[in-house]
């Protein structure tokens, strides 16, 4: 009976707890359109084989823990299949109009620099909590740049 005591007791002084933290991450198309969601590469090229489609209506989900220590930073890009760390991302909207988001790059003071549009996904506001939900909406389509044609 000691031994478990002792045992039981060396778990709960000394950890058996999991470092790291688990975020939910969801991202909506509420845009009145059929969106496809492109990452890039690191080298600035399409991830064609990665890319989502959303139907109007449609979201998806991801739960994704960060081992590292204190749990890392969230990151709503996870939500988006890749095999790199997204720097860049395109929202195709029917294919007529397009938007496309780069990484917030941060000043010597700590400001977000390049990061202007406020509906860009890697913006802060988006990636600081541990459940984030990223909504397209219908302002995102109206906004976004016209194609002249097929944005393929």
């Amino acid at each position: 009976m000691r031994k478990i005591f002792l045992t039981s007791t060396f778990y709960i002084l000394f950890g058996c707890t999991e470092e790291g933290t688990t975020s939910y991450y969801t991202i909506t198309n509420n845009s009145g359109v059929t969106v496809e969601i492109i990452p890039y590469t690191q080298q600035g090229d399409l991830l064609l084989g990665k890319k989502i489609t959303l139907l109007n209506g449609q979201s998806i989900n991801k739960k994704d823990f960060d081992g590292t220590p204190g749990g890392g930073s969230p990151n709503i890009a996870r939500a988006i299949p890749s095999d790199e760390y997204l720097t860049k991302v395109e929202f195709v909207f029917n294919n007529i109009k397009k938007n496309v988001y780069s990484r917030c790059g941060f000043t010597i003071n700590g400001v977000a620099a390049n990061c202007d549009d406020p509906w860009n996904i890697f913006r802060t506001e988006y990636n600081n909590e541990q459940t984030e939900v990223y909504t397209i909406t219908a302002e995102d389509f109206q906004n976004a740049t016209d194609c002249g044609g097929n944005c393929n």
